[in-house]
């Protein structure tokens, strides 16, 4: 393993060699032969004061001192050794097994020191053994007092330096720093302000969120505060980008072959209709929500879907206690200095050096904490153009050298992220609300799949995300799948009679999906009629839930009058929806 000296590794080398030199002045200042100093120099007179002994050092004292000085040496190199060694072996460099190799590597230097040192003494300079080592240690202790004495010194210079220069600063801010974490903070607050009727572990998110902001002590170098980052820039480095080749594919293709792989290898039994929603609905979001009753194969899908073009999915358990962001991307601790990197956050930034590869995330049990809190700030983002699509860990000083991709503290969520969400619905569990709804591609598992037998023998493929990307772009391209003028006019028809008869207001966003969604469906193999019925479905008839007023009754009976005979779509799924309403209110 290459030793990689950081500031601090080299600080600690430079004093021990000052110690050194300042080690030898004092020996020869107290040398009672006076060979180079007079017996009135300072540190002699302060050894006389203090009743250390006079000694005249034979040639082996020298010999020892020497040898104890470089003892010192090595032990402080080895100890950064071992130090970077526990760091990238991403494990803690004072757990115990790694104090026991720090008090271990200290009694073998000192006694492979002492014992090479004893092998110059001849038998009539045993006599002066104690008295040398006596010597040596009167030495060492002067030099450790000047050495102290002389870091206090240019401690205080240093920090009378930074005061005059940051006069019209308050006394507590040393540097430009403390004062942008201090706006950061503000920001924070304002931002992220939780109110006081809350439960009190939601309000102590904002409490996490302010400790992403480092202190007044200086940040450590990015081997020890990002160990997890940098060890994928290292990885990086090393194997570079992997350059992918994919097969040449179709939407329609992949679908297909997809249901089958899963049957044959996997015993998994889904609905054409829903794998292709869950292909066309990577293309028009990048939250996929798996809804549906436990064991229908929520969590399947995402896993042996990643296997089957050729990737690994990355699945992240979401706990009850989930209230901030922090909890998927870790947080900046103050008392070890570090930042507390998740394998999420690792998972992320993976993405982000290798954007070729198709990075799937899944969210498992979704709602088992409210989303809005955990994933605010990616449910905020995901929305922005792809380039700007950027999360900050931390505040960073501008001169920080960071991870490669972790620009100004910001982590970028790369187009080659997809986070895929499962949720079941039971009493344990929080609701979708629209926010969540309305960006997101919600797919609902009603059933399970019934067992169908494939002749047809499928392989995994390879799949990149620029192949992925321009399928999507073709099938969007492609004027015979898109929306025609007739098409277009039914749809904003439908809505306009929800609108009439359920006064619910859809917005810009669902109008925007859905323009991608029907022609990237009709290019996985789906109907345009199909399409259009999803989308309705899954995204607008799913917010008459809390609709029960003394009209709705009639407004359902209304509308499915209007579905099934005005419309001149084909909308089977909207219909059942309306007709389980109504089985409600029977």
């Amino acid at each position: 393993m290459k030793l990689k000296f950081t500031r601090n590794k080299l600080i600690a080398i430079c004093v021990v060699v000052c110690f050194c030199f300042i080690s030898l002045f004092v020996a020869l200042s107290i040398d009672a032969s006076y060979t180079l100093f007079k017996s009135t120099n300072p540190i002699a007179l302060m050894a006389k004061t203090m009743g250390f002994p006079e000694f005249k050092p034979i040639s082996q004292t020298w010999i020892m001192l020497c040898f104890l000085l470089i003892w010192l040496v090595v032990y402080v190199v080895s100890v950064c050794f071992i130090n970077s060694y526990a760091k990238a072996k991403e494990e803690n460099p004072l757990a115990v097994k790694y104090i026991f190799f720090y008090v271990g590597t200290f009694f073998i230097c000192l006694i492979l020191s002492l014992g090479i040192a004893s092998l110059f003494f001849i038998p009539n300079a045993w006599s002066y053994y104690s008295a040398c080592l006596a010597y040596v240690f009167e030495t060492f202790f002067f030099a450790l007092l000047i050495t102290v004495f002389l870091g206090l010194l240019c401690f205080a210079l240093i920090g009378l330096v930074l005061n005059i220069k940051n006069y019209h600063k308050p006394l507590y801010a040393l540097s430009e720093n403390k004062v942008k974490e201090d706006n950061y903070n503000h920001s924070l607050n304002e931002t992220f302000a939780i109110p006081e009727d809350k439960d009190s572990k939601v309000a102590s998110a904002q409490v996490a969120l302010s400790s992403n902001v480092p202190n007044t002590a200086p940040l450590k170098d990015k081997e020890e505060l990002f160990r997890g980052l940098t060890k994928i820039d290292s990885n990086y480095f090393s194997h570079g980008n992997l350059n992918l080749e994919s097969s040449l594919h179709d939407l329609k293709t992949i679908c297909d072959d997809l249901q089958v792989y899963l049957a044959n290898s996997h015993n998994l039994y889904y609905d054409i209709a829903n794998l292709r929603a869950f292909v066309a609905g990577l293309a028009c979001s990048s939250l996929i929500i798996l809804e549906g009753v436990s064991g229908t194969g929520k969590s399947s899908l995402p896993r042996y879907f990643a296997e089957f073009i050729g990737e690994e999915s990355f699945f992240e358990a979401i706990q009850a206690t989930y209230r901030d962001k922090s909890n998927l991307l870790g947080y900046y601790n103050e008392f070890t200095n570090t930042y507390m990197e998740t394998d999420f956050l690792k998972s992320l930034y993976k993405a982000s050096c290798y954007p070729n590869h198709i990075n799937l995330i899944v969210l498992d049990e979704m709602n088992i904490s409210r989303v809005e809190y955990y994933f605010a700030d990616f449910l905020s983002v995901l929305e922005y153009p792809e380039l700007d699509r950027k999360i900050r860990l931390m505040e960073l000083p501008e001169d920080y050298k960071a991870p490669n991709n972790l620009k100004d503290g910001l982590l970028f969520i790369t187009p080659n992220n997809y986070f895929i969400g499962t949720c079941n619905k039971d009493d344990s569990t929080y609701t979708l609300t629209d926010k969540v709804i309305d960006r997101a591609i919600v797919i609902t598992f009603n059933d399970y799949g019934k067992e169908v037998h494939y002749n047809k023998e499928v392989n995994p493929i390879i799949l990149t995300n620029d192949e992925l990307k321009k399928l999507y772009k073709e099938a969007l391209t492609n004027k015979e799948l898109a929306l025609s003028d007739i098409d277009s006019k039914k749809v904003y028809s439908l809505i306009d009679k929800i609108q009439e008869l359920f006064d619910i207001t859809i917005g810009n966003r669902i109008l925007k999906q859905l323009n991608t969604f029907v022609p990237v469906y009709m290019a996985c193999g789906g109907t345009k009629d199909m399409a259009i019925d999803f989308m309705f479905s899954t995204k607008i008839l799913r917010k008459l839930d809390s609709h029960f007023e003394m009209s709705f009754k009639q407004s359902l009976t209304k509308f499915k009058k209007y579905l099934t005979t005005d419309l001149g779509l084909n909308m089977p799924n909207s219909i059942a929806i309306v007709d389980k309403y109504l089985h409600k209110l029977e």
